[in-house]
């Protein structure tokens, strides 16, 4: 026989918490607010500088998202897409590296995590 022995807690009354696992740090994800959003322009080779420049100029590591945050407008699909891209092109020359954690990539400039 199967009950159904539980209650309905209204959404109001819900607290944002996380429980801790045992045995797992989670650092939770830094979340940056730029003294200015810089505009998201529309040239791919201006948009590899906007994101090369934003991770010299800035310490620590960067997800996407965080990156998408940096410059003004939606954060799309295809700006996230953009964004990501150009990681890549960053990373192939040797300008940023990558780290993945719990499936999350975050990228840093790469003469910033030498001296790390």
């Amino acid at each position: 026989m199967i009950t159904n022995d539980f209650t309905v807690t209204p959404p109001e009354q819900l607290q944002s918490t996380q429980i801790a696992l045992p045995d797992i740090d989670v650092e939770p994800e830094t979340v940056v607010i730029p003294v200015e959003q810089q505009k998201w322009l529309t040239l791919p080779k201006a948009q590899l500088a906007a994101i090369r420049d934003l991770l010299r100029i800035s310490s620590g590591e960067w997800t996407v998202a965080q990156i998408a945050n940096q410059f003004t407008g939606k954060n799309t699909q295809k700006k996230l897409e953009a964004i990501g891209e150009n990681l890549d092109r960053l990373q192939w020359f040797g300008v940023v590296i990558d780290r993945e954690d719990a499936g999350i990539m975050y990228w840093q400039y790469a003469e910033l995590q030498q001296t790390a």
